[in-house]
């Protein structure tokens, strides 16, 4: 359940996002997916991270999911009950997790983009694999719409798109031993993994890290080089 604080920072950074894009309704229009990606399907023969990227309008804590999920393609092959992009104008079917029950989402192959470069407004893809803005764009319907999916966090992506138990890790209650110890053990278990910055988190400059962003894991270990010793490697 989100509380009313959460709610209140997801509504604000949902609006400033909005704001910074400098779009309005005007700007607007939905086109055929293969009126923007000529070559478009729904999966390439490979999947890589490159199938999804941030667009005009940042959803980057759904982006960052799915880019943790492409690292276990099975994970999202299985969410697809079509699996080619249809030519007669029939429904897509994707499969999500709701409420705990497993439901079948149709949608269609219309997507918003900005009317004078044709470019998508939300997630876009550098590959035409379109997996990605397909899964958006029901993560979209189930919410209601864009406009209500712009600020997220990745355990709600993990919950609805996956089967598994989801452990949320609060860097701010756990020590530094304690937290580093609980992210170690689920990359030795090939968890998969993803976090999110706050203005709050201190250092991350340092690290060239920025703050109100999503990122996934990929892998996590002890550096043993004797002249780096006790490094932590991220």
């Amino acid at each position: 359940f989100i509380g009313k604080d959460e709610d209140n920072e997801r509504k604000e950074k949902s609006g400033r996002i909005i704001r910074q894009s400098n779009l309005s309704e005007g700007d607007i229009v939905w086109k055929h997916a293969k009126e923007i990606w000529p070559e478009g399907k729904i999966f390439n023969e490979k999947m890589t991270i490159k199938d999804i990227k941030i667009g005009e309008v940042s959803d980057a804590y759904f982006v960052a999911t799915l880019a943790a999920m492409s690292e276990f393609p099975r994970l999202i092959l299985q969410l697809f009950k079509t699996v080619e992009l249809p030519n007669d104008g029939s429904a897509i079917e994707v499969g999500l997790k709701i409420d705990g029950f497993w439901k079948i989402i149709p949608i269609d192959d219309m997507f918003p983009v900005r009317k004078s470069t044709n470019k998508p407004i939300f997630s876009d893809t550098e590959t035409q694999a379109l997996w990605g803005v397909i899964l958006e764009k029901a993560w979209a319907k189930v919410n209601g719409g864009y406009a209500n999916i712009i600020f997220g966090y990745p355990r709600e992506v993990f919950e609805t798109f996956t089967p598994f138990i989801i452990t949320p890790i609060n860097t701010k209650k756990d020590n530094r031993t304690t937290l580093w110890e609980n992210i170690k053990d689920a990359s030795n278990y090939n968890c998969i993994m993803a976090c999110t910055t706050t203005d709050e988190t201190n250092g991350l400059e340092k690290v060239g890290l920025k703050a109100d962003e999503n990122f996934y894991f990929v892998n996590a270990y002890d550096n043993d080089d004797k002249k780096s010793k006790g490094l932590k490697m991220m």
